[in-house]
């Protein structure tokens, strides 16, 4: 098979959506097939990002016609593809598969909620393109496809319910686990208590009700530390948000590379999850198979992995004082806290990428066969 993998980033195994793409990508090979990427790498290296992200739908469009020859599948981040398609429009073309990795109506409606709640008006900008172009992009691209991947069942059925997209061709895939933290055996930290993040520190992740909640767990138990992995923004930007008595024990690591996170995580009990909006947090899965408890807010995601007291504890989202009660409630009970690590390791064992990109190729060739 003949894969074309589009993702409107810059190509970055360490990072979310693209990290997920080259993961696909790798295991696409191995299984034998053909795959080749197009991405913000293909764009003029002086574009600004903004720029790109404008610009990269109509890139897409000029830089398929060339790499969709004889291609299988294109697999499109949403987004990507709407006007490639629509050029293509009663022409022969390969299948259109379009991926999200979080559906951006369902990100928009929470910074929305976020903003109302703060009192802060979103600026003219972000409300042109993020809640206007942007929406229509997806929208389209999703309507266009052959099919269309999710990464839980609530964005699926909004885009059914919401977006005009056929039940039909619209299925779920979750995100899997790297390699180095397949089977690993289930460690007790020998040098006390410790809570770990995953992930970006922005406003989208919840880093200020996180700062709150951690801040709070940090005071209350003085063998407590915390380490906070790929924020992407400096360490002092990260620790102002925290009390000044408690910033000696908050470890930043401001980025990382993927076969890292079992020394990072090796100190540590709980993965603590803040986020706003996700489609699927890879961070909550890579915490799960190092043996951490996640503490999480209660996102469509994070409901298809995290059961509440069974492997893992769920709040709502936007809430520092319900985080900070279930990190209080896992650590300092250990027997709940030991269950919930072993069952959180155990569920995830079948993530592996392999088998993720199995389900993918089953996708695609059930859209071939049609």
């Amino acid at each position: 098979m003949r894969i074309v993998i589009s993702v409107h980033h810059r190509l970055d195994a360490n990072t979310g959506a693209p990290g997920v793409s080259l993961e696909l990508g790798a295991r696409y090979r191995e299984l034998g097939h053909e795959v080749s990427f197009s991405s913000w790498e293909d764009l003029p290296a002086w574009l600004p990002d903004a720029a790109a992200e404008l610009l990269f739908p109509e890139a897409t469009a000029v830089l398929l016609r060339r790499r969709a020859s004889g291609a299988d599948i294109i697999d499109a981040t949403t987004g990507d593809a709407w006007l490639w398609a629509r050029l293509q429009r009663g022409r022969e073309r390969p299948k259109l598969v379009t991926r999200s990795h979080g559906l951006e109506h369902t990100f928009w409606e929470s910074a929305v909620s976020e903003a109302g709640a703060d009192g802060r008006t979103l600026s003219r900008r972000t409300r042109l393109y993020h809640g206007g172009l942007r929406l229509r992009e997806v929208a389209a691209s999703l309507r266009a496809s052959d099919m269309c991947v999710f990464t839980n069942h609530h964005d699926l059925e909004y885009a059914v319910e919401r977006l005009g997209v056929s039940r039909e061709r619209a299925t779920v895939v979750l995100n899997g686990i790297p390699a180095a933290l397949e089977g690993l055996p289930l460690r007790e930290p020998s040098n006390g208590l410790g809570v770990a993040m995953i992930g970006s520190w922005a406003s989208r992740k919840g880093a200020r009700y996180a700062a709150r909640a951690l801040s709070g767990s940090l005071a209350s138990r003085p063998e407590l530390r915390a380490v906070l992995a790929g924020t992407r923004v400096p360490a002092a930007e990260v620790l102002a948000g925290f009390d000044a008595a408690v910033r000696p024990r908050v470890q930043i690591v401001e980025s990382y590379r993927r076969e890292e996170l079992p020394r990072l995580l090796e100190g540590s009990q709980v993965l603590l999850s803040a986020s706003l909006a996700e489609g699927f947090s890879v961070g909550i899965v890579e915490g799960m198979a190092a043996g951490l408890a996640p503490v999480a807010t209660s996102l469509p995601g994070a409901r298809e992995i995290v059961r509440d007291g069974e492997n893992g504890l769920l709040v709502p989202p936007g809430d520092a004082a319900a985080l900070e009660s279930a990190l209080d409630r896992a650590l300092g009970d250990p027997e709940l806290l030991a269950r919930m690590r072993a069952r959180a390791q155990a569920d995830v064992q079948e993530l592996s990428w392999r088998r993720v990109a199995a389900q993918n190729l089953a996708v695609y060739e059930e859209v071939l066969a049609r």
